[in-house]
């Protein structure tokens, strides 16, 4: 079973909510959401965080930790999560049996011509011949960062290394599948990776509202 729980940022998040829940997490997790320059930034990084509370228990997030690739893990806890955010949506993917990683970017006009030496030469033709490119540049990242995000190295795996078809992959001889999450975001491109291939009605979403 995967369970995915995200959130929408709103113009009524205020800083007196983003006070009020920033006061308790973690020092360490203040701190690093100090690093980010914008305030949307700073909210959606908390808001993260508590959706991973959410969904484990309200004393987990003083056993994270980040390896050397940057991936967050839990000292005694084997529950794989992942956490993505890219404007107003953010979203926490968890499974106590797979490898999982999520991904999601805003639809937006895109320069994909920046971005070619990321994709292998079947996927810019792919993109490059569709009506919409900078969609389906956006769809074809999004797996891709799912992928690496649910590996664990990150961008130590370059990202024209390895190539989607058909919602599926292989790293160092490793199976991934890919999942298709837009549909209950709109303008959004989101997509979830497992090491296994299971039933869609085995992915449940859940929107939490952290805003009552």
């Amino acid at each position: 079973m995967v369970t995915i729980l995200y959130t929408k940022l709103t113009e009524t998040f205020s800083e007196r909510l983003f006070d009020r829940y920033l006061d308790e997490l973690p020092l360490f997790l203040k701190e690093k959401i100090s690093t980010y320059k914008s305030v949307a930034s700073k909210y959606a990084s908390l808001l993260g965080f508590l959706l991973l509370r959410k969904g484990l228990d309200d004393s987990i997030l003083n056993e994270m930790y980040y390896d050397k690739f940057g991936k967050p893990h839990l000292r005694s806890n084997t529950t794989n999560f992942n956490i993505s955010h890219s404007n107003e949506y953010v979203l926490c993917a968890f499974s106590d049996t797979y490898k999982i990683g999520i991904d999601i970017e805003e639809v937006r006009p895109i320069e994909v011509e920046n971005f070619k030496h990321h994709l292998t030469q079947h996927e810019w033709e792919t993109i490059i011949r569709d009506t919409n490119s900078s969609i389906a540049f956006l769809d074809y990242w999004t797996q891709k960062e799912a992928v690496i995000k649910a590996d664990g190295r990150g961008l130590q795996i370059p990202l024209h290394t390895f190539e989607i078809n058909n919602k599926h992959t292989k790293i160092d001889n490793s199976d991934w599948y890919i999942y298709h999450l837009n549909d209950f975001m709109p303008n959004q491109s989101a997509h979830l990776a497992l090491n296994k291939k299971i039933a869609q009605d085995k992915i449940k979403i859940r929107f939490i509202d952290f805003e009552r």
